[in-house]
């Protein structure tokens, strides 16, 4: 079960995401945002894929429900990856950008270790 205090962690996940945003939010990146936070926070601690699957879905039901005049497909569109490892800001990643900053990263690590 979840408590009172996962929902003040993903309303604080929101505003640390968003609050030293330089240009302006859009609707549709404040959605991904919430989605994301939702995932990272109910779906990263279930174990099992029925459990994960199920928790994604509502969370997409839930957007679909409460968020109108968006392009639902796009925005939920997974993986939702944000990140504040590349820039000074949260910010939207793709995969390959993750991999190859950790690549470095790993890289560096390995180097100062020998």
């Amino acid at each position: 079960f979840y408590s009172p205090r996962e929902l003040s962690r993903w309303v604080r996940g929101i505003y640390e995401a968003v609050v030293h945003m330089d240009q302006g939010l859009t609707r549709e990146e404040l959605v991904r945002i919430w989605a994301h936070e939702a995932l990272r926070l109910f779906s990263d601690r279930l174990v099992g894929e029925d459990e994960i699957e199920w928790c994604s879905n509502k969370i997409d039901e839930v957007a679909r429900q409460l968020f109108a005049a968006i392009d639902h497909d796009a925005v939920l569109e997974r993986p939702l990856f944000y990140s504040s490892w590349l820039t000074k800001d949260t910010r939207r990643v793709t995969r390959d950008e993750l991999k190859t900053f950790l690549s470095a990263r790993l890289k560096v690590f390995y180097e100062e270790e020998l």
